[in-house]
């Protein structure tokens, strides 16, 4: 029996899957919603991360060599949904008193508030998330360099409706 420490339906991310592209190795996924999601732990502990709505993740992308041990929507997921656009921004917007304000973050800090959101809702998996936690912050960097231009800035993902991506084939 898990020890998990869910979230309410209402604190979890609205998401909807996007369809594969030829080639892509994960799946990708969009934020349908804004989210807030209360750190619960660590040095953001009880601080608000905000996402905007229409922000694309792909999750925990779990190398294929690895896919038999981590499901990429399984237990490190809700790290994921933070970490992503972490990663894509060097930094993540916290929603403080009645602002928002964004914090640029070091991919070490990201890496590590992954590990804590999935601790958090897994803390009986912690031997499981400690190894993946460990696993990205060795072979992470070349997701943190893809996430940005050569002088640090934000890469826009590509501007298209969600109705423009969906195939109702994918159904």
């Amino acid at each position: 029996m898990s020890d998990a420490v869910n979230i309410s339906e209402e604190e979890m991310p609205i998401l909807r899957p996007i369809p594969f592209d030829p080639g892509q190795d994960h799946r990708h996924w969009r934020f349908m919603e804004d989210w807030y999601y209360r750190v619960r732990s660590g040095k953001f502990k009880e601080r608000v991360i905000f996402i905007k709505k229409g922000t694309v993740i792909n999750g925990a992308s779990i190398p294929k060599l690895f896919s038999n041990v981590f499901a990429s929507t399984g237990i490190l997921f809700l790290g994921a949904c933070v970490h992503d656009p972490g990663y894509e921004n060097a930094g993540l917007t916290f929603f403080m008193g009645n602002e928002y304000v964004f914090l640029r973050m070091s991919r070490g800090e990201l890496d590590g508030l992954f590990g804590k959101i999935c601790s958090t809702h897994y803390p009986d998996e912690a031997w499981a998330i400690s190894r993946a936690e460990g696993l990205l912050r060795t072979f992470g960097h070349g997701a943190w360099e893809d996430a940005r231009k050569k002088d640090g800035t934000h890469i826009k993902p590509a501007e298209k409706s969600y109705d423009e991506e969906w195939n109702p084939q994918y159904h």
